[in-house]
């Protein structure tokens, strides 16, 4: 649970803009507010798995399964809710693609024996044997905070929806895209790559990130 407010961030990004009034006159709240909120958007594409929920989810008839709206990438699919709870073990598609090429019409089953995911499609996972409709798992994803309104920032009391530990990270991105309204004028190019650079660096992003948080990484397996 975040104890750092959002009054908290806000007002720190505005004093090294040097925005001293209430409402902001470059970058006013409502904007910076935004962009704390493209923050969690971002840092939850690179790092999903600190985005985590678990959840209930309710299979449709097959072996296609699409996530909710709301979670954008599947993390684990951990047990069956039906029956005696079974676990659900991540299978290779490709070995069943070999072994069992008719696996996707086989005889449907309220019970999930295997799973597996796609990079391509972090949306998209499979099991096996096909689902019945309305056969119940338990799944962990990635889910995007809902965005904050004006008046989080206004009450001062309203928490962050990602660590405390990410609150550097946040304000450094913040400040990033408000150099980026200005990056035409002297300096503030700069200004907006660094502080870039900054909130990478401390959110631990390299190109490996993305994969070191994929179902299919084996280092992840459970």
């Amino acid at each position: 649970m975040s104890t750092t407010t959002v009054k908290t961030i806000i007002d720190r990004v505005k004093n090294q803009l040097l925005e001293t009034t209430t409402e902001g006159v470059r970058w006013n709240n409502e904007e910076l507010l935004g962009w704390l909120n493209d923050f969690y958007q971002f840092a939850c594409m690179h790092l999903p798995d600190r985005f985590a929920d678990v959840r209930t989810f309710s299979c449709v008839a097959g072996t296609r399964q699409d996530l909710p709206a709301d979670m954008e990438q599947l993390l684990d699919v951990v047990r069956n809710m039906d029956g005696n709870l079974r676990a659900v073990r991540k299978v290779d598609r490709r070995m069943l693609d070999q072994t069992r090429p008719e696996w996707h019409s086989e005889a449907a089953s309220t019970i999930q024996e295997g799973w597996c995911f796609d990079d391509m499609f972090p949306k998209v996972f499979y099991v096996t044997p096909p689902a019945t409709a309305g056969s119940t798992l338990e799944i962990s994803g990635s889910v995007v905070p809902i965005g904050h309104v004006i008046a989080d920032y206004n009450g001062g009391t309203v928490t962050i929806k990602c660590p405390d530990n990410m609150a550097p990270a946040a304000i450094d991105y913040i400040l990033a895209r408000s150099y980026g309204k200005d990056a035409d004028y002297s300096g503030n190019a700069v200004r907006e790559q660094n502080a870039m650079n900054r909130a990478m660096t401390a959110l631990g992003l390299s190109q490996q990130v993305r994969f070191q948080t994929s179902p299919n990484n084996s280092t992840n397996d459970r």
